[in-house]
C-alpha cells in the first residue's frame, strides 16, 4: 500500500463531499481511513483509537506515513 496516495484520495473524497454540499464529519474522515487501513497498521489503529478525541487528521497521516517506512525497511514484523 502506498500510503500517501492512499490518504491523498481520502482527503479529495472528502473534499468532494464539502464542496457539493455534503461535508463529513472530522470523526467520519478518520473512521474511513481507520477502516481501510491493512492489518499492517493495526499498531496506527491502536493508537489513534485509544486518543480518538485529541487527535487530528495530520497526526494519523504522520504515523501511517511513519508505519509504511518501517514496513518498507523490514522494521516490524
Amino acid at each position: 500500500m502506498h500510503i500517501i496516495a492512499f490518504l491523498s484520495h481520502i482527503k479529495s473524497l472528502v473534499d468532494s463531499l464539502c464542496s457539493v454540499g455534503d461535508p463529513i464529519s472530522f470523526r467520519e474522515h478518520l473512521d474511513s481511513i481507520l477502516a481501510r487501513l491493512p492489518q499492517e497498521y493495526d499498531y496506527v489503529i491502536a493508537l489513534i483509537d485509544g486518543k480518538i478525541d485529541s487527535t487530528t487528521t495530520e497526526e494519523v497521516e504522520d504515523l501511517s506515513l511513519a508505519q509504511e517506512l518501517r514496513l518498507d525497511n523490514g522494521l516490524t514484523s
